[in-house]
């Protein structure tokens, strides 16, 4: 799903979510079939989330009109990404703050065992050195100068 949302632009987090909740909500009983205009809901139905995905993009083009290619979506994607962990690292969230809903860890689904805690260093890892970040989960001085952006550290 990340590869087909930075494609088209979207906001792998944002998109997840709704899906997500989407998804929940259709596992609960509070929607179904009839409501989702006949896609299955299930958890980690890769179908739907397609479907989805492709749905949002449409959506953001009809109401902003903004087409582009892959390639500038992709970085779009990456200095909204980028944007956000400076801003969040400004106020105060750290790699301590990067953890998994206890849901996830805790809870299988009808597909998925739960996530083991011990992976999520390593996962937190391979994350950050993907983003451009340092081991700490903030953006490098370099990979934000890369993106034509400002000076994580000073602003500038």
């Amino acid at each position: 799903m990340g590869g087909i949302c930075s494609d088209l632009g979207l906001d792998t987090m944002s998109t997840g979510s709704v899906i997500a909740f989407g998804m929940e909500c259709f596992e609960r009983g509070l929607l179904s079939k009839a409501d989702t205009d006949g896609l299955d809901f299930t958890f980690g139905n890769s179908k739907t989330m397609g479907v989805c995905v492709e749905t949002f993009a449409k959506i953001i083009a009809s109401v902003t009109g903004f087409h582009a290619d892959p390639d500038s979506l992709i970085e779009s994607a990456e200095r909204i990404n980028c944007i956000e962990r400076a801003f969040n690292v400004r106020e105060g969230i750290s790699r301590k703050d990067d953890v998994l809903p206890n849901r996830i860890l805790e809870e299988s689904t009808s597909e998925l065992p739960p996530f083991e805690r011990a992976s999520m260093d390593q996962l937190l890892d391979e994350y950050y050195k993907i983003s451009g970040w340092d081991d700490n989960g903030i953006p490098k001085n370099e990979y934000v100068r890369f993106l034509g952006m400002f000076d994580s550290q000073t602003g500038g």
